[in-house]
């Protein structure tokens, strides 16, 4: 018999509770119900029922920089992800069953309104236990909305140049069939297109800008085509269809087909005009780039095999290189000529060298992680930067300058690099990670008052200075350096997660001001000899004290969702546990985590009266206890 895991749910509602704090928004669902037709007029009508959600998580679903390193790397690079490109109207969409105990099933066939746009529902999945459903949606703009298809044969739909529209085959079949897309040259006029290969009912996606003419017609090869600049398209059978569209090569000024399931892609120095080619996320193992493309602004390229891409000197106007993630790339040549790069995303593509230059002043963005970089050199005339990230190479030098803009400085994960200079001028820095970089200092600034995230982790620093102007401060990671004193400031408000463990500190200080605190983990410092958790601290989740030298420690029962209590190996006497195990009893969550062995008042001897109650209580209602 399966049993309801109400830990798991407590997580996922807490999670999803945090995210619509964050990205909630009203939303409408339209739930399709019947549907009746006119046998005389063929004409259908069908009927439907809208529910309001007055707070769900709406995120965009394609975001084209991925982080698949730590979460500090995710938090890292949120300025990718803030600034990153997205498929235009498509998003993501997660619903609190208990927002709308009435709507018991979701389907493709219903669909949702947000901020006065409708969204076309292309995907639903349901999380653990029915606590939310996750939906993607997708816009729908200019098309015939109501539009019915036969489930064979073909239909064409004429549309506005910017409309929007899917066609989708009802076919059913295996997924394990697959089928094998080829798009050729039909004749003058026409460009050569990708191969894509899918497993059952891949879609395809094709965008397109043109200078004029009408909107590009698309001939999916399989008995269905659509007039519009951008193509949607599924295919419901295996086969080998050859898809062709008749955009003038001339006037073609961008080129979608990310996300889609290419294989080749073959190109044209005829795109005089291109100012844009993505081809994100797809299997694409060789590109053949064009110096006509004088025209080409943005390049992105990122999660394909690419084993060798050539850049020209002739894309003056170029502003953004994406690379991210071609791990098969190893050699990429940077242009002094292209003066006008605002952004360079080539993080994880194998590079062993990458040349920069002086001449970049519209810089904004340099993210070359995760690669073999054992030198790399900025420059003080990058006066627009706002991102730098260098982490995960082989530095074992790094100069910095008092860029002004500087939002986010990764240098993570470069062992050898000894030291880097963190300056008082990056006034509006935001986050900092230079953990495991073999620091023996660093030096905090009072200037940077927008900062949220610092780690200085895995380091090698007894003394470090911090100042209460960081308030908004959210992350605050000082572990594994060996520091014998910390100060910890009540005006960080704002801070969520404070992780100072395997340290050499005797006393720290805590706030009730951190009110916003969910995370809090000291242990391992041998020299702490007390601490106070404060009752302010409403949605602590996690407190960690175990591998000290406690002989005191306060919990409190206002941690209503605190499941994680670890106090383990201290010197506390039974007393100062049966605080804390009514404390945790007091607060009434269920399936949590009490450990206190291996102090002189762990044995359940000890244990009489309140707290005996109390432990049997936890124990009740689903907390491990170890003694």
């Amino acid at each position: 018999m399966a049993h309801t895991n109400y830990n798991l749910i407590k997580f996922v509602r807490r999670c999803i509770y945090q995210m619509k704090r964050e990205y909630g928004g009203s939303i409408q669902i339209n739930i399709l119900g019947a549907i009746d037709t006119d046998y005389e007029t063929g004409v259908k009508s069908a009927a439907w029922t809208s529910y309001d959600i007055d707070r769900a998580v709406v995120l965009p679903v394609r975001i084209k920089r991925e982080v698949i390193q730590t979460i500090s790397m995710i938090s890292a690079n949120k300025k990718f992800v803030q600034g990153g490109t997205f498929e235009t109207g498509t998003r993501t969409f997660i619903i609190d069953r208990r927002d709308c105990s009435a709507l018991t099933a979701i389907n493709n066939e219903d669909w949702i309104v947000y901020n006065d746009k409708r969204y076309e529902i292309k995907w639903i999945d349901e999380f653990e236990q029915d606590t939310a459903w996750l939906i993607i949606g997708k816009e729908l703009e200019g098309a015939e909305r109501n539009k019915t298809f036969p489930k064979t044969g073909s239909s064409t739909v004429n549309m506005a140049d910017t409309a929007t529209y899917v066609v989708t085959s009802v076919q059913t079949f295996e997924e394990s069939a697959n089928h094998a897309m080829t798009l050729n040259s039909n004749a003058a006029g026409t460009s050569v297109f990708p191969l894509l290969t899918a497993n059952g009912g891949e879609t395809f996606n094709g965008v397109v800008t043109k200078s004029g003419g009408p909107a590009t017609t698309w001939d999916f090869g399989d008995g269905n085509d659509v007039t519009s600049n951008t193509a949607d398209h599924t295919y419901g059978g295996a086969g080998t269809y050859s898809v062709q569209w008749d955009a003038a090569t001339a006037n073609l000024l961008t080129l979608n087909v990310a996300d889609s399931g290419v294989e080749t892609m073959t190109t044209t120095d005829e795109w005089t005009n291109l100012t844009e080619l993505d081809i994100n996320d797809n299997n694409v193992a060789t590109l053949t780039t064009h110096s006509e493309w004088t025209a080409l602004e943005k390049l992105i390229v990122s999660a394909n095999p690419i084993g060798s891409l050539t850049t020209h000197a002739e894309w003056v106007a170029l502003t953004d290189i994406e690379t991210w993630t071609c791990s098969s790339l190893g050699t990429l040549v940077l242009r002094p000529e292209w003066t006008a790069l605002e952004v360079v995303n080539v993080g994880g593509s194998g590079l062993s060298t990458v040349a920069t230059y002086a001449a970049w002043t519209a810089l904004r963005e340099f993210n070359c992680q995760s690669n073999s970089l054992s030198t790399f050199t900025p420059h003080t005339e990058w006066t627009a930067l706002t991102l730098l990230n260098v982490g995960y190479n082989s530095l074992t030098s790094l100069t910095t300058y008092g860029w002004s803009n500087l939002e986010t400085f990764v240098c993570k994960n470069n062992t050898g690099l000894g030291t880097v200079t963190l300056w008082a001028g990056w006034s509006a820095i935001k986050h900092i990670d230079c953990g495991l970089c073999g620091l023996s200092s660093v030096t905090a600034r009072s200037e940077w008052s927008d900062l949220e995230y610092l780690d200085i982790s895995n380091n090698i620093i007894t003394t470090f200075v911090t100042f209460n102007t960081w308030t908004k401060l959210k992350t605050f990671y000082a572990y594994n350096c060996g520091l014998t004193s910390l100060t910890l400031h009540p005006e960080w408000v704002a801070v969520e997660d404070i992780r100072i463990n395997n340290n050499n500190y005797s006393t720290l200080t805590t706030s009730n001001a951190w009110t916003a605190l969910i995370s809090f983990k000291t242990n391992s410092c041998a020299s702490l000899t007390s601490l106070t958790g404060q009752a302010g601290w409403t949605d602590l989740e996690t407190f960690w004290a175990n591998n000290c030298a406690l002989t005191s420690v306060t919990t409190q029962s206002a941690w209503v969702v605190c499941d994680d209590i670890r106090i383990h190996n201290n010197s506390l006497n039974a007393a100062s546990i049966d605080a804390v195990i009514i404390a945790a009893d007091t607060a009434g969550l269920s399936n949590g985590v009490l450990n206190y062995s291996g102090n002189p008042g762990s044995a359940d001897i000890s244990r009489s009266g309140a707290a005996a109650t109390a432990k049997a209580n936890l124990i009740s209602k689903g907390w491990t206890v170890t003694i």
